[in-house]
């Protein structure tokens, strides 16, 4: 079962057992899907551009007498858009795909890309993201109570992935390969959570089967990541980020006034 925003059910039997109405699925176009998730994730960072030309660390601000944002305001502010970015579009492309496009298979969904970006900026906060996307999509579906559990909770072990944060995000977010593997081990933490939790309900084989349909959605998600790395702050940890920038600035400040 590929609990994402898009899905392959041909299985009535599936589909019956976990919803309240048949579930198919589509395939988009990936070039075209890519660039508008790329575009809209260029649209929220421009949007947060502004926050973060007003947050300044607390030892700055104390001699300015402008306000500023606090960590905590900023941070906050961040998770908000994505949040409201995640939820929107999962619904959207759920209801895109069992109303328009009926009769194809495979399909991408947005819960990868997006968890995994607020996974590097900020770290556990990660899960609002993913449960929140797991509620949309069920709501999108109409889904009975084992699916919102399935989902929700399943979407939950991708948590498990922050072990990879003992290497260092920085290492992570240089390098192509590790920010590959990275969405990898995400993909497998939210799939294994999934498999153990559908244990419940004797759905196992299902999960089993339609995981491996989540695979487009993987390398969907790897693609807009590689792309995001080249953008400024978009995939990093947002307090080294933040901290960066006030850097740079103190340094141009610096030869601009020597004294």
């Amino acid at each position: 079962m590929p609990f994402s925003s898009f899905s392959i059910i041909k299985t009535s039997q599936w589909t019956t057992r976990l919803t309240k109405r048949p579930l198919k699925g589509f395939i988009p176009n990936d070039a075209q899907n890519c660039g508008q998730i790329v575009n809209l994730l260029k649209w929220q960072a421009d949007k947060l551009s502004t926050v973060k030309q007003t947050y300044q660390p607390k030892e700055h601000s104390q001699n300015m007498s402008t306000p500023n944002l606090t960590f905590k305001q900023y941070r906050s502010a961040d998770l908000t858009i994505f949040a409201f970015l995640t939820v929107v579009f999962e619904a959207l492309v759920t209801l895109g795909a069992t109303t328009w496009f009926p009769d194809q298979m495979y399909s991408v969904t947005i819960v990868y890309v997006m968890f995994v970006l607020v996974l590097m900026r900020w770290g556990a906060p990660a899960g609002i993201i993913a449960f929140l996307s797991g509620v949309a999509y069920c709501v999108a579906l109409k889904a009975t109570l084992p699916m919102y559990v399935i989902v929700c909770g399943g979407n939950l072990f991708g948590l498990f992935a922050l072990f990879m944060h003992k290497m260092g995000k920085q290492k992570i977010r240089d390098s192509v390969g590790w920010s590959i593997l990275y969405v990898f081990v995400c993909f497998a933490c939210i799939s294994v959570g999934r498999l153990l939790i559908s244990l419940a309900f004797e759905l196992q084989k299902e999960v089993i089967q339609y995981t491996l349909y989540d695979v487009l959605s993987v390398v969907f998600a790897i693609v807009v990541v590689l792309v995001c790395r080249k953008q400024n702050g978009m995939f990093e940890d947002q307090k080294h980020y933040l901290l960066r920038v006030d850097a740079e600035r103190k340094a141009e400040a610096a030869k601009k006034d020597p004294q």
